[in-house]
């Protein structure tokens, strides 16, 4: 469907990916994360914001360590700041391609 197709078109525009998996990971060891004492509940929030890069576009970041407070060091907050950066990445492809059709648009 759409979304099969979106993502196909996504993919081609990508210029580096990284998987990682613990059982391989000699450092990571099945490790989470954790707010350590004195952190304030809005500091997943900041490690959530994107990262600017006038190259390439606002980098994205993901994962149980950027969950809100309610979800956080859970799997399931884990999927919804990985769902929320997806609709990020849609929004930011998006806003790509209208710049691009305006310009297209003023030859």
């Amino acid at each position: 469907g759409e979304a099969k197709e979106r993502v196909l078109e996504l993919r081609g525009l990508l210029l580096e990916s990284r998987v990682t998996r613990w059982g391989e990971d000699p450092y990571a060891r099945g490790a989470y994360s954790f707010l350590k004492a004195g952190c304030s509940l809005e500091d997943p929030e900041i490690l959530r914001r994107p990262e600017p890069d006038p190259k390439r576009g606002p980098v994205f970041f993901a994962g149980e360590a950027c969950a809100p407070p309610d979800s956080a060091q859970c799997v399931h907050g884990a999927i919804e700041t990985g769902v929320d950066a997806a609709d990020n990445v849609l929004e930011e492809w998006e806003r790509i391609r209208r710049r691009q059709a305006r310009t297209a648009g003023s030859y």
